[in-house]
């Protein structure tokens, strides 16, 4: 929002690009998203990603938590000491 602010202003997009430490195609990509989608600044606002839907609800999530908090893997009968992404699957 700054650097486009920044060029609306006047200053020149290599200038801005310098400042913010990006490339100098940066400067005219901010400005050419914020032009193309005729909503100038509030083009670029961040918006929620899109994503995989959850599997778990938040209490089973709050569940999953409580179970693999201080302890690990080798007291659940899994052969490695810390957690991954697969043994917190085979355990759930």
């Amino acid at each position: 929002m700054l650097a486009l602010e920044r060029m609306n202003e006047g200053e020149h997009h290599d200038a801005v690009s310098a400042s913010f430490g990006m490339h100098r195609s940066w400067a005219y990509k901010l400005r050419a998203k914020a032009w193309r989608r005729g909503r100038g600044a509030r083009a670029l606002r961040s918006t929620q990603a899109t994503g995989r839907p959850r599997k778990l609800t938040t209490a089973q999530e709050q569940q999953v938590l409580r179970w693999i908090n201080d302890k690990n893997p080798m007291q659940y009968g899994f052969d490695f000491r810390l957690w991954t992404r697969d043994l917190v699957r085979e355990l759930v």
